[in-house]
């Protein structure tokens, strides 16, 4: 039996990935269960599935031969019920994102780089160098062990730049299932052109949107009339009218939909989509051309000037920090991309095959059990890891008056 552990209240990325997974595991009937809290967004989305709370698996109530952290980041959690574990029972991560080792398991880092740029990182290794080495050698074991995979190129690129590695992870990309229409007509039914963004609207994400909107569509605006229909919610859900508002960009926010009836209205309604991760992924499966978006860690720096469709990528990436020192700022402007995507006739069908091709749910998952079948590192041996990342963490938190997770 597998156990997949979550622990999450906000539904985004990782959670749309961990339903799916259950889906796959459902339809293989193969037998498993989340760990999950009692309010959580998952219970409800996937209500068919098995859940205990943390609390409820620490009690011992079942016993699983494996133990599977959609996000590395969860490590951190004081919650996990190890005890679920057998005593031969295997563990296996997925980083699929590049904050979930970065700000997650080094203090001081979000709110150095938050405030002073990407550089800003080093500041945090250096105020405290031994818990750096413990998480790097952690993160290097890991992968010496496949136990660990990354989802995409920007993933493992950060991973080595920031804990000084030259590794190359396992990668599973994140997978996509094909919408219902194999192909859509992309040309507006008038004289107006409708964007439409799909994603949470946390800070990670403005960074991205924001200035799409503030320099690209507000450009377009200028010449040809514009809307954004956007499937999100969040902190800056106001910010979003508010500029929206000075461009003369008409905007309708929907707030959250669950993800079935998010792709369906993004099929029936828009154009263009534009969105990053998962979110990406699931526009191009429903046919339609996806403009890929980059955040930043400094919301001050330089806008994106470079747009490229999620077909054109070469290593699975679905947003790269646009201020990180491998950036690789690839694409058009965003005019001539709109232009060429309309023109296109292809269009449609290189979002759908770019996604049947290289994220097919079946093919991933089937990969996924294969890595966590397959993984050298024991549940008891990663509780090891956490636990010395995790008491090293509070120590070092102390020291700089962060507020640790577990205090």
């Amino acid at each position: 039996m597998l156990a997949i552990y979550m622990n999450s209240r906000e539904w985004g990325g990782v959670d749309v990935l961990a339903a799916r997974f259950a889906e796959h595991l459902r339809e293989r009937e193969l037998p498993f269960l989340f760990i999950d809290g009692e309010d959580s967004r998952l219970r409800q989305e996937a209500s068919w599935a098995p859940f205990l709370t943390p609390e409820q698996a620490a009690q011992g109530q079942a016993q699983a031969d494996a133990i599977f952290f959609p996000s590395i980041a969860k490590l951190r959690d004081p919650c996990i019920p190890w005890s679920i574990a057998k005593n031969n029972a295997r563990s296996f991560a997925w980083i699929v994102h590049p904050n979930d080792v970065s700000f997650h398991m080094m203090p001081l880092a979000r709110r150095l780089v938050g405030r002073f740029g990407p550089n800003a990182y080093k500041l945090a290794r250096l105020a405290r160098p031994q818990h750096f080495r413990l998480v790097r050698n952690t993160l290097a074991e890991m992968i010496d062990r496949g136990s660990v995979a990354v989802m995409d190129g920007a993933t493992k690129r950060s991973l080595n730049h920031y804990y000084g590695l030259n590794a190359e992870p396992l990668q599973i990309p994140i997978p996509a299932p094909l919408g219902v229409a194999s192909t859509v007509s992309r040309q507006p039914g008038g004289a107006r052109l409708t964007f439409g963004y799909l994603g949470r609207l946390d800070a990670f994400k403005w960074s991205a949107l924001r200035p799409f909107v503030e320099t690209g569509l507000a450009g377009l605006a200028r010449h040809r009339d514009i809307s954004l229909l956007a499937i999100t919610d969040g902190p800056f859900a106001q910010d979003l009218r508010t500029l929206c508002k000075q461009h003369k960009i008409e905007l309708e926010i929907t707030g959250f939909l669950p993800n079935n009836q998010a792709r369906t209205c993004i099929r029936q309604r828009v154009d263009i989509g534009v969105a990053m991760g998962t979110a990406a992924l699931d526009i191009a499966a429903e046919s339609l051309p996806c403009i890929v978006i980059d955040p930043a860690f400094d919301v001050r720096g330089e806008a994106q000037r470079l747009y490229r469709f999620i077909h054109e990528t070469d290593d699975f990436t679905l947003g790269e920090y646009r201020d990180f020192a491998a950036y690789r700022e690839t694409g058009r402007s965003l005019e001539p991309l709109v232009s060429e995507s309309l023109a296109d006739p292809d269009a449609s069908r290189k979002s759908r095959e770019y996604v049947a091709t290289r994220h097919d749910p079946e093919t991933i998952f089937e990969n996924l059990l294969a890595r966590i079948e397959n993984s050298e590192l024991s549940a008891s041996g990663l509780r090891n890891m956490a636990d010395r990342i995790n008491q090293s963490f509070r120590k070092s938190a102390s020291l700089f008056g962060v507020r640790s997770r577990g205090a």
